[in-house]
């Protein structure tokens, strides 16, 4: 064996089967981080959605809230109910009632409005 052959074969092979070994690590580390980069962006992603889906629940919320509370919510209290008979009038009976509307909820304006009552039988008074 010259010293070109034993260059070649002690030498050059070894360093030649390093480099090969080490392409081949190198591809397969960069697949996986590629693949595990690839993972955290979808779980950043995915946060970042989350984050978004919770803020806008949130605003509904809070935009609902703010609706809610400009409405009017009227409250109705009976104080007094009276019932009698008048045998002057033929027997006929009268009701009195003494109520009240209380607005609990935004402001409103009520300038004509009338009292409806439904009785059992379906008759409205």
């Amino acid at each position: 064996m010259d010293e070109l052959e034993v260059f070649v074969y002690y030498v050059l092979a070894p360093l030649g089967a390093l480099a090969i070994i080490a392409f081949v690590f190198n591809v397969l580390r960069a697949a996986m981080c590629l693949d595990r980069e690839a993972t955290s962006l979808a779980e950043v992603a995915e946060k970042d959605r989350d984050e978004k889906v919770a803020k806008a629940a949130m605003d509904n919320q809070q935009l609902r809230q703010e609706f809610d509370d400009r409405l009017p919510k009227f409250a109705v209290g009976f104080d007094e109910i009276a019932i009698g008979r008048s045998v002057s009038h033929g027997n006929a009976v009268g009701i009195t009632v003494i109520a009240h509307v209380r607005n609990l909820g935004g402001p409103s304006i009520a300038s004509r409005w009338n009292l409806h009552i439904r009785l059992k039988n379906g008759s409205v008074i």
